[in-house]
C-alpha cells in the first residue's frame, strides 16, 4: 500500500537549515517503493498551510498524512493525521535582542501555533535528545516525542582541502544565539598567530558586528562571505583547519555535524544539542571563559602534532552514525504507523 504523504515544503527555497531538511528528506522519500510524497505550501503565504485552507488542499490532493517539517503546524485534529517536526524551542525566547523584525515576528506566531499543534499533532518529532528535553518542559505534550536525528551526505570528493591558505570558519546569523562574536574575539586574542577567520553570513550579522571586525577585515584577517550554494559552502568548509561554533542555542547543530563529515575538527559545546552531537569528536568550549577556551583550542590544533587528525577520525566515524537515508525510513515508518492509525 502506498502512503501519500503531504510535505510542508515551505522552507525548501531556503538553502540552509529547515531547508537542507526538507529537501534531503523528500529526495530520499521519494526513493522508497510506498512513499508518495506531495509538497504542499510551496510560493503560498506561510500561515495558510497551517489553516483549514492548508487542510482543504491536502484532502484535494489525496494525502494520506501531512507532515509540518518546520515547527508549525495545524492547531486542532483534522481528518488528515499529521506528524509535526520541531527543530528546537529558540522562538520561545521572546526577547527581540537585535532580530530582525521578520525574526521576531515568526517567533510570535510560532509560539502562538506550536504550543496548541503539539496537542493536534498525532506525532511529535525532534532531533535530538536536548530538544526532546526541552518539549518535555515547556510544551503540553500528549505523548513524549519521537527522537529521528537529521542526516548528513557529505560530497564523494570535497572540492577543498587544508592547505598553506590556514583558515577556520565560523557561521553568523542576525539572532545573537549564534554567538560569532566569540569566535572573532578569539581569533583577535591570538593576534598574529590566529588563522584567517571565514565568517559565513548568509543569515546575516549580528548589530555592531562589522564595525568591531573592521580593522581585522581591511587587514585581511577576516573574510565576510554572503549566500553560496551548497556546493561552494562543502568547499569551503572541507577545506577548513577547523570549525568554531559558539552557538548558545540549537536543536541539532547540522553545521557540526556535516563538517565532522568531512574530517573537518570542531570547536563547539555551549549549547546541549551541540555537546550531545560531537560526543567526544569535538573540542568543547568552557562556558566560563569562551573566548578563552577557543583561543586555546586554535592554538592547540596549530601546536598540537596529530590533535588535527585524531579531531578528523573521531569525526568521520561519528558523522557516520547519521545518514538521511535512515531518517527518510524511519520517517516512512512513523508515517505507515500514524496514517494506519
Amino acid at each position: 500500500m502506498t502512503v501519500r504523504v503531504g510535505l510542508d515544503a515551505r522552507h525548501a527555497a531556503r538553502g540552509m537549515g529547515i531547508g537542507v531538511f526538507v529537501n534531503q528528506l523528500a529526495r530520499e522519500l521519494e526513493a522508497l517503493p510506498d512513499i508518495e510524497v506531495v509538497r504542499l505550501g510551496e510560493g503560498t503565504p506561510y500561515p495558510l498551510l497551517d489553516s483549514g485552507l492548508g487542510h482543504r488542499e491536502a484532502r484535494r490532493r489525496s494525502v494520506d498524512v501531512a507532515h509540518f517539517t518546520g515547527n508549525t503546524g495545524w492547531v486542532r485534529p483534522r481528518s488528515i493525521p499529521f506528524v509535526l517536526t520541531v527543530h528546537d524551542l529558540v522562538f520561545l525566547d521572546s526577547a527581540p535582542r537585535g532580530r530582525a523584525a521578520r525574526q521576531v515576528v515568526g517567533h510570535r506566531y510560532q509560539r502562538l501555533n506550536v504550543t496548541r499543534a503539539v496537542v493536534a499533532a498525532n506525532a511529535l518529532v525532534v532531533p535530538s535528545e536536548a530538544t526532546a528535553e526541552a518539549a518535555r518542559r515547556a510544551l503540553p505534550l500528549r505523548r513524549d516525542p519521537v527522537l529521528i536525528p537529521h542526516g548528513v551526505t557529505p560530497p564523494a570528493e570535497p572540492a577543498g582541502a587544508p592547505g598553506a591558505d590556514r583558515y577556520v570558519v565560523a557561521l553568523s546569523g542576525r539572532d545573537p544565539r549564534k554567538r560569532v562574536d566569540l569566535a572573532l574575539e578569539a581569533v583577535l586574542a591570538l593576534g598574529a598567530d590566529a588563522p584567517r577567520l571565514k565568517v559565513l553570513t548568509a543569515a546575516g550579522l549580528p548589530p555592531g558586528f562589522e564595525e568591531r571586525a573592521a580593522g581585522a577585515i581591511a587587514g585581511g584577517r577576516v573574510e565576510l562571505l554572503g549566500r553560496l550554494s551548497r556546493e561552494e559552502l562543502w568547499s569551503v568548509l572541507s577545506g577548513a583547519s577547523a570549525l568554531v561554533y559558539p552557538s548558545v542555542a540549537e536543536g541539532f547543530g547540522l553545521p557540526v555535524l556535516e563538517a565532522m563529515a568531512v574530517g573537518v575538527p570542531v570547536i563547539t559545546g555551549l549549547a546541549p544539542a551541540t555537546t550531545e552531537l560531537g560526543d567526544g569528536a569535538v573540542l568543547v568550549i568552557d562556558g566560563a571563559d569562551p573566548v578563552g577556551s577557543i583561543a586555546a583550542a586554535l592554538r592547540r590544533l596549530a601546536t598540537e602534532p596529530g590533535l588535527a587528525d585524531e579531531l578528523a577520525a573521531r569525526g568521520r566515524r561519528r558523522a557516520a552514525e547519521f545518514s538521511w537515508t535512515r531518517a527518510a525510513e524511519r520517517y516512512a515508518a512513523l508515517y505507515r504507523e500514524v496514517a494506519g492509525a
